[in-house]
């Protein structure tokens, strides 16, 4: 299987597909709206970071490249901690990241621990699972 760097325009694209793929067969429900800027620094291929947002308004999560206009909160990572909570699923390496000052959350913080409350089915699950098979 052809896998790419976390992150890399060829990672990112790869992602696009398959949450197209398997758009139909998740069944997320989550506990509230949720619009939320994302900051990664330290990105390896990219000079200034990566700007990204997470939208959950229209029923599921949608991650994608730039900036909302109206986001609640915003989430500043750092690139080992963002694939460690992003792809990985470590929720442990994000409650370490908060509490080491890798993860910044400007904003509604109770908006960003509501994703603690996200109720995952079977097509979620084997969706990361293919995503976490894609990444270097």
């Amino acid at each position: 299987m052809v896998t790419y760097p976390f992150l890399s325009e060829p990672w990112i694209a790869e992602c696009r597909r398959l949450r197209g793929e398997y758009r139909d067969r998740i069944k997320l429900q989550t506990p509230a709206s949720l619009k939320m800027n994302l900051i990664v620094t330290d990105v390896p291929h990219e000079e200034r970071g990566l700007n990204a947002h997470l939208d959950t308004s229209g029923g599921q999560p949608e991650i994608e490249l730039g900036h909302l206009t109206d986001a609640e909160v915003t989430v500043t990572l750092d690139y080992p901690t963002a694939r460690s909570v992003l792809v990985d699923g470590n929720m442990g390496a994000a409650m370490e990241g908060l509490q080491l000052g890798r993860i910044q959350v400007a904003g509604d913080i109770m908006k960003v621990m509501s994703l603690a409350g996200l109720s995952v089915d079977p097509g979620s699950i084997e969706l990361a699972k293919k995503i976490r098979s894609i990444t270097e």
